[in-house]
């Protein structure tokens, strides 16, 4: 029965490898093979299921290759693509740390805040925040933050409106 175990367990952690290399392998031959787009794709799909560690090096690779999608094509349409996903990720980024001093907050004075000028006027943030397009966050029920429905930013997963 302990064998039988021991070899269940080498199975599913030689399964677990096998896995992480084939996402490693395609994201390796993308990149050697120059296909800077398709790379994209893969990491934005591979970013839904990582753990927070591996989620922020994957967001940091991400933007790393959207800037040089920005910087390296003369495509409207690949330039706006890569701006709106590097915008995404930006706020991603600002909503988590909203979120958090929306927890601190809470934490500290024992209710919720109800609109980001309180966190304002008690000097919590220096001014009411804003997306990259500087249209303001909004703040629902004290701790759902959401993008402003003229936002034309519609790559970010943690802002984006229902």
């Amino acid at each position: 029965m302990c064998r039988r175990s021991s070899v269940l367990v080498i199975a599913l952690v030689a399964l677990a490898c096998t896995q992480a290399a084939y996402g490693d392998d395609v994201a390796a031959y993308l990149e050697r093979h120059g296909l800077r787009q398709l790379l994209a794709v893969h990491l934005e799909q591979l970013l839904e299921d990582q753990s927070p560690a591996a989620r922020d090096d994957l967001v940091l690779r991400l933007a790393g290759l959207y800037a040089q999608l920005l910087e390296s094509t003369d495509d409207p349409a690949l330039r706006q693509n890569a701006l709106n996903h590097l915008r995404g990720l930006q706020v991603d980024d600002e909503v988590e740390y909203l979120q958090a001093l929306l927890q601190r907050y809470r934490q500290q004075t024992g209710r919720r805040a109800e609109s980001f000028q309180e966190l304002v006027a008690a000097g919590w943030l220096r001014e009411w925040p804003t997306d990259p397009t500087g249209h303001p966050y909004l703040l629902v029920a004290g701790e759902q933050i959401l993008l402003h429905e003229e936002s034309p930013i519609d790559t970010s997963e943690k802002g984006r409106r229902e």
